[in-house]
């Protein structure tokens, strides 16, 4: 007997403190979202990973700090934290964009996108704005 009428999983992120948040398993609640819903590949096992085109921070492109064998190639999903980690080799590059300003100071810091390929091969740019990862 099959557990899940679809191999899926789905996250619904809701900003209002007063209503949940939720992780779906089986498919996606159509009443939870307004417009077209992009699927993406998990590709490689043991991990919910995700490949990752490339990575920018203000429009400007990181990719040429990674070299060619390097983990920064995929982005782990992983709902069970908060924090947001890169190889070592990405890290260093990363933090050049960043202010060297208090975590307060949200508007100081930039945002930062995610360049992943969709289940239709089609590139997706996931933008996460300063007040979600601040």
């Amino acid at each position: 007997a099959k557990l899940l009428k679809s191999n899926e999983f789905a996250f619904y992120l809701n900003t209002d403190s007063n209503r949940p948040s939720a992780l779906l398993w089986g498919g996606v609640d159509k009443d939870l979202f307004d417009g077209p819903i992009v699927m993406f590949p998990v590709v490689k096992p043991h991990y919910w990973s995700l490949e990752l085109v490339d990575f920018r921070i203000k429009g400007k492109s990181l990719k040429a700090h990674v070299s060619e064998d390097s983990k920064a190639k995929y982005v782990l999903v992983d709902s069970g934290t908060t924090y947001f980690t890169a190889p070592s080799e990405m890290y260093f590059s990363i933090m050049k964009h960043f202010p060297e300003a208090p975590c307060s100071d949200v508007e100081e810091y930039p945002p930062i996108q995610y360049v992943l390929r969709s289940a239709h091969n089609q590139t997706f740019t996931l933008e996460v704005s300063q007040e979600t990862y601040m």
